[in-house]
């Protein structure tokens, strides 16, 4: 089945049984008359002094809507001030609103309709007792903190706020509800009564059809003045488009469009009370579906990135506020253009200004080296490690200074904070940040002075942290060579040699060590065996005692895919973790909390902490009573419990709990 004929598959809503009444009218008198009887669908909007009385007396609240991708029937909206979302059971609860909108709802009076919520109260019961505790002076060894373990609670938890300050009377009644739905074990109901901010993506990609259904080869009917429209994102309702709007192919043989996908604009703030779905103007033909190119739209589009067009690409405002770091010959028709012209290439020849090695810290001596990927083109921390003596080592995570290219409030920053991530798609990249800046001038390539941000520790052979306040610090850095967690695990594993280094490409032979892999700048690639060795024992030993101390790790198998020449998908094969990947996530683990403690330190209640809360037990519980209903014996007491009980299954049995989490 094609993408576009599966689109709505799971029809949970019941939209492919309804018609498109009210738009197919032809005009004749006495249906115009039928028209202006019919009874709406949705009720009508309160007006706006009405919500703004409602929501100052409390008995109105507005939040986000979030409407359930696996059963558009279900959605919630969150209310700040209340402890539990409230429930919207079905489209004519959410009355118009359509996914991200900012609505504004009132609450079912008839508390008995109030959804209920199964009793909990007992989980840490049935949840099993704790095997593991916590030893204090392993967590010394491991972490040395110089915060208190309870220091996170003193900060406030991060909340999208919805803009509004909430009066003292609408307080009241918010600790009353939530007072009630715990003492009741119930969810609130609501029901949308003004949507006071159209949030929602207005572009969507999905597939047109004719309402009246028709033969092949035969035209749309002729009493249809719509087509239907099924966006691919199903938590979007299906919308009607004018007839005129469309092209006359279609027109003529609708079904020859049964794979092509199309982009339509929702008209929301046009959809009347009386029509159950709203109306869409189109946009244009976006591809067959299939086809990588039309695929590739549709992720983009269905995820809020079509502004980055197919290959990431950004203005010319932006690409200005970095002239000065693009430095290179240019052409004479380039130089007309103000003397700044970008191709998309990353190619400098900037360097780092003298002034710069006054202010910082200079490391490029230091054995550093880089591992990533194999395919990767940013490569944006790195590490290095210095036998000190007595059994000590000098651990260093070097992370490149973005900050000095990005200047704040520029567009250059705006649009970063728009993009917020690189985008990784099967077949490329849409990234964040201009390719001057990631593939080039903040990416830590070999034989290259970098800018770095640094966190220097020490620790010694067995993975435990010396009391020694770490250093952190601009630096400049120097790669000596990049390795890839392939080359890294030949070298931890002893597959790769010193001899290895210095093996000619003869186009017929494997090398073992490529020329581009091999350490440069007068670097010794014994050495950098020998440090890869060094890191990689004191990773491994630092793993396992922080697994037994009560550590979790819930991965996910990585999804790859084989190309061809062409970078086309052919196939599909999980990412293989190997001890080299693990190396490298101990330290950049370690790295993080290191610096998370210094900003604790350095800004307190200002600091951006990342949170991983607790598990909600009723999740939790319902988890751990399907998987033991499947014979398997799981105690999730603790993290630490919980990664026994997984470690005591077989990696196919892993997999398939993994699963059946994802689709509780």
């Amino acid at each position: 089945m094609s993408r576009a004929k599966g689109a709505r598959g799971n029809n949970k809503d019941g939209n492919r049984k309804h018609t498109s009444r009210n738009y197919n009218n032809h005009g004749g008198g006495r249906r115009n008359n039928l028209r202006k009887q019919r009874k709406p669908y949705f009720p009508s909007f309160i007006s706006f002094d009405e919500m703004e009385h409602g929501v100052e007396k409390g008995t109105l609240f507005q939040g986000p809507l979030r409407i359930n991708a696996k059963n558009r029937q279900q959605a919630f909206v969150t209310i700040e001030g209340l402890d539990i979302d409230v429930y919207l059971d079905g489209e004519v609860a959410r009355n118009r609103g359509l996914n991200s909108d900012l609505v504004v709802l009132s609450l079912s009076e008839d508390r008995t309709t109030w959804k209920e919520q199964s009793n909990f109260g007992g989980e840490d019961d049935k949840l099993n007792k704790s095997s593991t505790r916590m030893d204090n002076a392993e967590q010394k060894a491991l972490w040395c903190p110089r915060v208190a373990q309870n220091a996170s609670q003193a900060f406030a938890p991060y909340r999208k706020r919805n803009g509004l300050e909430l009066t003292n009377l609408a307080k009241e009644k918010l600790e009353s509800i939530n007072l009630y739905c715990k003492e009741k074990q119930v969810q609130p109901r609501g029901q949308v009564v003004f949507i006071k901010k159209r949030c929602h993506l207005p572009g969507h990609i999905g597939v047109l059809e004719a309402i009246t259904k028709v033969s092949d080869g035969q035209p749309l009917a002729e009493k249809d003045n719509f087509v239907r429209f099924k966006p691919m994102d199903v938590r979007f309702p299906f919308m009607m488009v004018p007839r005129s709007q469309i092209n006359k192919d279609f027109q003529s043989n609708p079904n020859q469009f049964s794979a092509s996908l199309f982009k339509v604009n929702v008209e929301a703030g046009k959809w009347k009370a009386e029509s159950r779905f709203p109306l869409g103007t189109y946009v244009c033909t976006v591809g067959e579906a299939g086809d990588i190119e039309t695929e590739t739209k549709v992720l983009l589009e269905e995820f809020g990135f079509a502004r980055r067009g197919l290959h990431g690409d950004f203005s010319e405002d932006v690409h200005r506020c970095l002239r000065s770091f693009r430095l290179f010959k240019e052409t004479d028709d380039a130089k007309q253009k103000d003397g700044y012209h970008d191709t998309g290439s990353s190619k400098s020849e900037w360097k780092i200004p003298e002034n710069e090695f006054q202010k910082r810290k200079d490391l490029r001596k230091k054995r550093i080296f880089t591992i990533d990927p194999s395919t990767a083109k940013d490569l944006d921390d790195a590490l290095h490690v210095t036998d000190i003596g007595n059994g000590m080592y000098e651990i260093g995570v070097h992370i490149a200074d973005v900050s000095y290219f990005v200047t704040p409030g520029n567009e250059l920053d705006k649009e970063a904070s728009i993009r917020a991530t690189t985008v990784y798609l099967v077949q490329k990249s849409l990234p964040m940040l201009p390719r001057l800046l990631s593939e080039n001038l903040c990416s830590l390539n070999p034989n290259e002075d970098r800018l770095a941000y640094s966190c220097i520790w020490t620790m010694n052979e067995k993975g435990e942290m010396v009391d020694k306040e770490p250093w952190y610090g601009r630096t400049i850095i120097r790669s000596c060579c990049r390795l890839d967690y392939a080359n890294a695990q030949d070298m931890i594993d002893g597959k790769i040699k010193v001899a290895d280094a210095f093996v000619e490409d003869d186009g017929v032979n494997e090398i073992k060590w490529p020329a581009n892999r091999r350490p440069q700048d007068g670097h010794k690639p014994e050495d950098v065996i020998r440090d890869v060795k060094i890191m990689h024992k004191i990773a491994m030993g630092r793993r396992r005692r922080r697994f037994a101390s009560g550590s979790l790790a819930l991965n996910q198998p990585k999804l790859c895919f084989k190309r061809d020449k062409d970078g086309r998908p052919i196939g599909v094969f999980t990412y293989p973790i190997k001890d080299s990947n693990r190396l490298v996530e101990e330290y950049m683990l370690l790295a993080n909390y290191l610096v998370a403690e210094k900003l604790i330190l350095g800004a307190g209640g200002l600091a951006p902490i990342r949170r991983h809360p607790a598990p909600l037990k009723k999740k939790l519980y319902e988890f751990t009573s399907k998987v033991m209903q499947r014979g398997y014996h799981l105690n999730a007491a603790t993290a630490g419990d919980l990664q026994k009980s997984l470690n005591e299954v077989s990696y196919a049995q892993n997999l398939f709990l993994l699963f059946l989490s994802l689709h509780l």
